[in-house]
């Protein structure tokens, strides 16, 4: 449903690329170009979502493409002969971008960023063992039962039954990961689907088709 916007909470996005660009859930209300805040949300031409991590209005990812692959994968666009189709179907997705300098940064700020904006789902492929805090929890609460807005989070990658954050919070919907003879995926001693008591879904994570940055798509790994 076109109605049904997804935040990718991630290191960033091919503005440009021809299978995500007719995805993307554009902010009409803000003039790009103007150096205004025409829709009064306190971010300047946030056009297409918005950089927290270098506090501007341009999610172009850097050198790490793990925020295009995500992307792909929940909202490359379905029927239109450019490489692959992602599982949103016809929803939007719209970028937010929380990487600076090879560092996540402004990572829970997203999660507030996606439930103010009135998003209905905000996906956060990220996350770390062991980091229960209150603010996280808070905020978490705050997005899922004050704005409806559901938070999407990995429940980590070192094969362990450890809690990672934020899938571990109360009211996340974690998920967990499978290999392609939908077992739990593992790839080595201390790499694999994290498992415990909060993961809630499994789905595919290791050899899929995914968009390139600049264009084209590949088979990736895990």
């Amino acid at each position: 449903d076109t109605n049904v916007i997804i935040a990718i909470s991630d290191t960033g996005f091919d503005i440009d690329h021809p299978d995500l660009v007719n995805s993307v859930k554009y902010n009409y209300s803000d003039k790009i170009g103007n150096s205004q805040d025409d829709d009064g949300d306190s971010y300047v031409d946030n056009f297409r979502g918005w950089d927290l991590g270098d506090d501007d209005n341009d999610p172009s990812v850097g050198s790490d493409w793990h925020g295009i692959y995500v992307s792909s994968f929940v909202g490359a666009t379905a029927d239109n002969g450019v490489q692959l189709a992602g599982t949103g179907f016809d929803c939007k997705i719209v970028p937010i971008k929380i990487e600076s300098g090879g560092l996540l940064t402004h990572a829970y700020q997203s999660i507030t960023y996606a439930a103010d904006h009135g998003f209905e789902v905000v996906n956060c492929s990220w996350g770390s063992p062991n980091s229960w805090s209150q603010q996280g929890q808070d905020i978490v609460t705050y997005a899922t039962i004050n704005k409806n807005c559901l938070v999407v989070a990995a429940a980590g990658n070192d094969n362990s039954d450890a809690l990672w954050y934020p899938a571990s919070f109360d009211w996340v919907l974690s998920v967990g990961g499978t290999n392609q003879n939908k077992e739990k995926w593992v790839q080595s001693a201390g790499e694999g689907s994290t498992y415990n008591d909060y993961v809630d879904v499994m789905a595919p994570s290791v050899d899929l088709y995914r968009v390139n940055n600049g264009g084209g798509a590949i088979l990736g790994g895990g």
